[in-house]
Protein backbone atom coordinates (compact mmCIF):
# COMPACT_ATOMS: atom_id res chain seq x y z
CA UNK A 1 0.00 0.00 0.00
CA UNK A 2 2.85 2.39 0.81
CA UNK A 3 4.44 1.69 -2.59
CA UNK A 4 1.17 2.58 -4.36
CA UNK A 5 0.98 5.89 -2.47
CA UNK A 6 4.58 6.71 -3.36
CA UNK A 7 3.98 6.27 -7.11
CA UNK A 8 0.71 8.23 -7.17
CA UNK A 9 2.46 11.64 -6.82
CA UNK A 10 4.91 10.58 -9.55
CA UNK A 11 2.05 9.68 -11.90
CA UNK A 12 0.31 12.96 -11.11
CA UNK A 13 3.50 14.89 -11.90
CA UNK A 14 3.87 13.14 -15.26
CA UNK A 15 0.23 13.86 -16.15
CA UNK A 16 0.54 17.53 -15.15
CA UNK A 17 3.74 17.91 -17.20
CA UNK A 18 2.15 16.22 -20.23
CA UNK A 19 -0.90 18.49 -20.06
CA UNK A 20 1.31 21.56 -19.65
CA UNK A 21 3.42 20.64 -22.67
CA UNK A 22 0.31 20.01 -24.78
CA UNK A 23 -1.16 23.38 -23.82
CA UNK A 24 2.13 25.16 -24.49
CA UNK A 25 2.39 23.55 -27.92
CA UNK A 26 -1.19 24.45 -28.86
CA UNK A 27 -0.96 28.02 -27.62
CA UNK A 28 2.43 28.47 -29.30
CA UNK A 29 1.02 27.34 -32.64
CA UNK A 30 -1.95 29.66 -32.38
CA UNK A 31 0.30 32.56 -31.38
CA UNK A 32 2.57 31.96 -34.36
CA UNK A 33 -0.38 31.97 -36.75
CA UNK A 34 -1.79 35.10 -35.12
CA UNK A 35 1.44 36.90 -36.02
CA UNK A 36 1.36 35.99 -39.72
CA UNK A 37 0.34 38.74 -42.11
CA UNK A 38 1.73 38.53 -45.63
CA UNK A 39 1.67 40.31 -48.99
CA UNK A 40 2.25 38.01 -51.95
CA UNK A 41 2.97 39.62 -55.33
CA UNK A 42 3.05 37.28 -58.33
CA UNK A 43 4.36 37.95 -61.83
CA UNK A 44 3.21 35.05 -64.10
CA UNK A 45 5.29 36.30 -67.06
CA UNK A 46 8.28 37.61 -65.12
CA UNK A 47 8.78 41.06 -63.61
CA UNK A 48 8.43 42.81 -66.98
CA UNK A 49 4.78 41.68 -67.15
CA UNK A 50 1.66 42.36 -65.09
CA UNK A 51 1.43 41.27 -61.47
CA UNK A 52 -1.22 40.19 -58.97
CA UNK A 53 -1.15 41.10 -55.28
CA UNK A 54 -2.72 38.98 -52.54
CA UNK A 55 -2.84 39.49 -48.80
CA UNK A 56 -2.88 36.63 -46.32
CA UNK A 57 -3.55 36.50 -42.60
CA UNK A 58 -3.95 33.36 -40.52
CA UNK A 59 -5.95 32.49 -37.36
CA UNK A 60 -8.51 32.71 -38.84
CA UNK A 61 -7.54 32.59 -42.54
CA UNK A 62 -8.35 35.91 -44.20
CA UNK A 63 -7.21 38.33 -46.88
CA UNK A 64 -7.48 38.39 -50.65
CA UNK A 65 -5.56 35.13 -51.16
CA UNK A 66 -7.84 32.80 -53.19
CA UNK A 67 -6.85 29.76 -51.09
CA UNK A 68 -6.27 31.39 -47.70
CA UNK A 69 -7.23 28.36 -45.59
CA UNK A 70 -4.97 26.00 -47.58
CA UNK A 71 -2.09 28.52 -47.49
CA UNK A 72 -2.40 28.96 -43.70
CA UNK A 73 -2.47 25.17 -43.34
CA UNK A 74 0.83 24.91 -45.25
CA UNK A 75 2.37 27.62 -43.06
CA UNK A 76 1.27 25.80 -39.90
CA UNK A 77 2.36 22.29 -41.00
CA UNK A 78 5.59 22.88 -42.89
CA UNK A 79 8.72 24.32 -41.28
CA UNK A 80 9.98 27.58 -42.71
CA UNK A 81 8.76 27.43 -46.32
CA UNK A 82 10.52 30.75 -46.88
CA UNK A 83 14.06 29.50 -46.14
CA UNK A 84 16.42 30.24 -49.03
CA UNK A 85 18.22 27.55 -51.00
CA UNK A 86 21.55 26.89 -49.24
CA UNK A 87 24.56 28.45 -51.01
CA UNK A 88 26.64 25.24 -51.07
CA UNK A 89 24.10 22.97 -52.79
CA UNK A 90 24.28 21.85 -56.41
CA UNK A 91 21.11 22.48 -58.42
CA UNK A 92 19.98 20.98 -61.69
CA UNK A 93 20.06 23.46 -64.55
CA UNK A 94 16.38 22.99 -65.31
CA UNK A 95 14.47 26.14 -66.22
CA UNK A 96 10.98 26.20 -64.74
CA UNK A 97 9.64 29.38 -66.32
CA UNK A 98 9.68 33.15 -65.89
CA UNK A 99 7.33 33.25 -62.88
CA UNK A 100 8.39 35.36 -59.90
CA UNK A 101 6.72 35.71 -56.51
CA UNK A 102 7.70 38.08 -53.72
CA UNK A 103 6.46 37.51 -50.17
CA UNK A 104 6.78 40.21 -47.53
CA UNK A 105 5.24 41.01 -44.19
CA UNK A 106 5.27 39.23 -40.86
CA UNK A 107 5.68 35.45 -40.51
CA UNK A 108 5.39 33.98 -37.01
CA UNK A 109 6.09 37.43 -35.60
CA UNK A 110 9.27 38.04 -37.64
CA UNK A 111 9.69 40.42 -40.55
CA UNK A 112 9.97 38.68 -43.88
CA UNK A 113 11.01 39.66 -47.41
CA UNK A 114 11.81 36.89 -49.84
CA UNK A 115 11.55 36.17 -53.52
CA UNK A 116 10.77 32.96 -55.38
CA UNK A 117 11.82 32.19 -58.95
CA UNK A 118 11.83 29.06 -61.07
CA UNK A 119 15.29 29.42 -62.65
CA UNK A 120 16.73 26.02 -61.58
CA UNK A 121 15.81 22.73 -59.92
CA UNK A 122 16.42 24.01 -56.39
CA UNK A 123 14.21 27.06 -56.89
CA UNK A 124 11.50 24.93 -58.52
CA UNK A 125 11.58 22.67 -55.44
CA UNK A 126 11.43 25.65 -53.11
CA UNK A 127 8.38 26.96 -54.98
CA UNK A 128 6.74 23.52 -54.69
CA UNK A 129 7.40 23.37 -50.90
CA UNK A 130 5.54 26.65 -50.49
CA UNK A 131 2.47 24.82 -51.77
CA UNK A 132 -0.76 26.78 -51.62
CA UNK A 133 1.02 29.93 -50.39
CA UNK A 134 2.12 30.61 -54.00
CA UNK A 135 0.18 30.21 -57.25
CA UNK A 136 0.42 26.80 -58.85
CA UNK A 137 3.15 26.76 -61.48
CA UNK A 138 2.24 26.06 -65.10
CA UNK A 139 2.41 22.40 -66.08
CA UNK A 140 4.28 22.71 -69.39
CA UNK A 141 3.55 23.84 -72.93
CA UNK A 142 -0.04 24.69 -73.76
Amino acid sequence: MAAARATLPGVRAVVVIAIGLALAFLSGSAGASDRTSLRIRYWPEGKAGPSTLWTLRCAPPAGTHPRAAAACDVLARVGNVFAPVPKDVGCTQLYGGPQVARVSGSFRGHLLWTQFQRRDGCEIGRWARAGAVLPAAPRGPA
